[in-house]
């Protein structure tokens, strides 16, 4: 018998002896006893394979079926789940879209805290193998800190668990792989400015490890260090010379700082090292934006093949393909990301052009460039500029983008009348989409910062009643949730218009409704509730607004040094903000509408 799968062997034996004479007729019997032996073996083992496959097919329809039972209870058990949050949202326990947005919250945590244990798992033994070159001491300090980390880790206290092994790091530096792990784990819990000390110290231990530099360099140009940035970035070019990590990364900051020449340079070095998506992407968004969208729709199509669902490929792609006219190609772009994102307020309005429907608002060439000036001078910081760019525009060309575009830039100016002034023009005017919900923006936002909450209430009131789009409503209910909350009046009511808010709201000012909500749950001193909502808000939308909110929500549930470096943080963040953001909306749709007209 075969000693591996049990099978009888075919034994073949009986030679001529030496000097034996074999007949021509004896020769053929052996032959054919032989072959009959053969024919045996070979039906036996036949048999022995079509019962292991009988078996093996009873054992795959026995999964197919328990996999039916589970697939059927799982439907019962969610169907049941949600019968029971409608329930409780109409007896007002619990909101349905809280409780599931909770249910997402708890399993995301538990995904990334069960990826930290496999990490942390994997390099446990060569994590100590180092420590035991640093003396005995050491050793017994990082087996404790590890032990501690995998119990925090456990009862899903991942923040604290990375804080014991940076702790440990802190007392012996001198551990290179301990540094990339904290860098790594702390990167991706947000824990930056532990990250930013923890790569410092890989950086300064191994000078030559490509990704510590590329990433220490990332956090740097978070902060506005951009000189020292590019330095790391260019040093790890230079060490890592196939590698594509560092010259993506320096042609991404050479975006940023909007010196695109120099970031085709160094996507093109990438790119030919590595023809990987995110770079030919970007790459492809510089190459539109000089101006050369042939190139841009070869990079971007190599980019969306690799990455089908890559949304900001497809989008470029669609921008590109309506610069050279190609309008129904450029639809399908709009159309495909529209699909992978619904709520993407850009892809719906991008849509809407193309298809038809209510004719876009035309843009003589001086009202286009006047807009891209403000926009450019507004995400620079230098409101000012943008403000006496517009106001000029406003007189002599007095169309509704620009006077919507001016409300929103004097509102963040503070300049109340000028904003209030502008607003009315422009929802005098029948007329709908971007210019539209920017004077709304600009109107309630003013109305609000200057305390005039009786008029902010009645107009708010009238268009989440009337409003023409969800988000007129949302806006509405946005503005509505916040003035509650300042006059310290009806937070039950505040809660469910903020709620009623970030139903409405689209993707990308999602960010706003979610702080909304997580302000309503600091003035009823709910901190834990609070933090729900604005560490979401604080990562998509960083304004010091969020980041002040979410430090005191810190503070209220006891975590006082990672909210100290939340409002340290808050004090140099730029940050976008509500106004800016429908600024920034109103411009793109500008440009989309002189390509479609």
């Amino acid at each position: 018998m075969c000693a591996r799968c049990g099978s009888p062997l075919l034994v073949v034996s009986g030679l001529a002896e030496v000097g034996e004479e074999i007949t021509p007729e004896e020769e053929l019997e052996k032959a054919e006893q032989l072959a009959g032996a053969f024919s045996e073996d070979v039906l036996e083992r036949l048999t022995l394979q079509e019962k292991q496959i009988a078996k093996l097919q009873e054992a795959l329809q026995e999964l197919r079926e328990r996999v039916g039972e589970l697939e059927g209870s799982v439907a019962i058990v969610d169907a049941g789940l949600r019968a029971l949050s409608q329930l409780l949202d109409r007896r007002k326990v619990v909101r349905e879209a809280e409780l599931f947005a909770a249910w997402e919250r708890e399993a995301a945590e538990e995904a990334a805290r069960h990826e930290v244990v496999e990490d942390l798992n994997s390099r446990r033994e060569l994590l100590l193998a180092r420590a035991r070159t640093l003396g005995s001491r050491a050793a017994r300090a990082f087996e404790r800190a590890l032990d501690t980390a995998e119990l925090l880790l456990a009862s899903g206290k991942v923040r604290q668990a990375i804080g014991k092994l940076f702790a440990v790091l802190k007392r012996y530096p001198r551990h290179p792989e301990m540094a990339k792990l904290v860098g790594e784990l702390a990167m991706e819990q947000g824990e930056l400015a532990m990250a930013r000390e923890a790569f410092q110290i890989l950086v300064a231990l191994d000078p030559s490890d490509a990704d510590g530099l590329v990433s220490l360099a990332t956090l740097l140009a978070d902060e506005g260090q951009m000189r020292e940035a590019e330095r790391l970035l260019r040093k790890a070019t230079r060490v890592a010379k196939e590698s594509f990590l560092p010259s993506f990364a320096l042609g991404a900051l050479k975006i940023a700082q909007d010196d695109l020449l120099a970031a085709r340079k160094h996507l093109l070095r990438a790119v030919n090292r590595e023809e990987a998506p995110v770079p030919l992407f970007l790459l492809g968004l510089v190459e539109l934006r000089l101006g050369r969208p042939a190139k841009a729709i070869k990079l971007l199509e190599r980019a969306v093949e690799l990455a089908p669902d890559l949304e900001e490929a497809i989008y470029t792609l669609g921008l590109a393909y309506l610069e050279r006219g190609y309008t129904r190609k450029a639809l399908s772009c709009f159309r495909q990301v529209l699909e992978l994102d619904p709520q993407r307020l850009r892809y719906q309005e991008a849509v809407r052009l193309l298809v038809g429907g209510k004719p876009p608002l035309k843009l003589p060439p001086e009202v286009s460039r006047a807009l891209d000036q403000a926009a450019s001078a507004s995400e620079r910081g230098e409101l000012t500029a943008a403000w006496e760019a517009l106001s000029q525009a406003c007189s002599a060309h007095p169309h509704p983008s620009l006077q919507a575009a001016a409300a929103l830039v004097a509102s963040a100016l503070g300049k109340g009348r000028e904003a209030v002034r502008w607003a009315r023009q422009v929802l005098k005017q029948d007329i709908g989409g971007p210019p539209r919900i920017a004077a709304w923006t600009a109107l309630l936002e003013t109305l609000r910062g200057k305390g005039r909450y009786g008029v902010l209430q009645k107009l708010a009131r009238n268009l989440l009643s009337a409003g023409e789009s969800s988000l007129e409503r949302g806006l509405a209910a946005y503005e509505l949730a916040l003035a509650l909350v300042e006059q310290g009046r009806d937070m039950q009511q505040a809660e469910e218009l903020a709620h009623q808010a970030l139903v409405l709201f689209p993707s990308e000012l999602q960010p706003y409704a979610q702080a909304a909500v997580g302000r309503v749950y600091l003035a009823q001193e709910r901190y834990q509730d609070a933090l729900d909502y604005l560490q979401p808000a604080a990562s998509a939308a960083p304004s010091p607004q969020i980041l002040t909110q979410l430090g005191l929500a810190l503070l209220g549930v006891g975590e006082k040094q990672h909210a100290r470096q939340v409002l340290q943080r808050a004090r140099v963040e730029g940050g976008a903000d509500l106004k800016t953001d429908v600024l920034d909306h109103l411009v793109r749709v500008a440009w989309l509408s002189t390509r479609r007209s």
